[in-house]
């Protein structure tokens, strides 16, 4: 319980939103799913069991200009401990 994701700005990609759906296993989706909490890497998935899954949807526009390549990575942090 407690891992926590994070997604920073990515150049040439504007994230507008983001939403979870606890999806099996006992997981739980964070109260409130910002997209300031997921690019500071403070967005924490409270419980999230061994075999549990979150779904987390972002929406984004595309500010690259065409032809341009937009790359984003998003990472998970274990809990301390773990």
């Amino acid at each position: 319980d407690g891992a926590t994701l994070f997604d920073p700005a990515s150049a040439g990609l504007v994230k507008t939103a983001v939403s979870c759906t606890a999806s099996a296993g006992g997981a739980s989706c964070p109260p409130m799913a910002t997209v300031l909490a997921l690019e500071a890497g403070t967005l924490a998935i409270p419980t999230f069991p061994a075999g549990g899954s979150v779904t987390l949807e972002v929406v984004a526009n595309v500010t690259a200009a065409a032809g341009q390549t937009v790359s984003n990575t998003v990472s998970v942090s274990p809990p301390d401990g773990v």
